[in-house]
């Protein structure tokens, strides 16, 4: 029994096209459901006290794609962001908790990513 297959690489070549933008689509919708994910658990477990709620209301994430991969950031948008996150070894720090908080649920949807 003979099989004779043929490719036409034009094709080949638009559905490989087509996978990359459906990933770079995938990764968006991740990159800002984790990144809404991570800014929300910062804002609830700030461990400071409020004075004003200027710090916990503006924790603030951003998602991008460069040209390594997905970046999601979290970060203060108040100038004393820095202090809160390094002085006082670090009693009012929380970007790293929410970073590592939400850690297993990103990689899980990772892995669940489909080409």
């Amino acid at each position: 029994m003979n099989v004779n297959v043929e490719v036409d690489d034009q094709i080949v070549m638009q559905h490989l096209e087509n996978m990359t933008d459906r990933l770079r689509t995938q990764l968006e919708v991740l990159g800002n459901a984790t990144g809404q994910k991570i800014q929300q658990y910062a804002q609830e477990n700030a461990p400071w006290t409020d004075k004003t709620g200027a710090a916990r209301e503006r924790l603030k994430y951003n998602s991008d794609i460069d040209e390594n991969g997905l970046v999601i950031s979290i970060f203060h948008q108040m100038e004393y962001g820095i202090y809160l996150e390094l002085c006082n070894n670090e009693k009012y720090a929380i970007l790293k908790n929410a970073r590592d908080a939400t850690l297993p649920e990103f990689i899980e949807a990772a892995k669940r990513l489909r080409l």
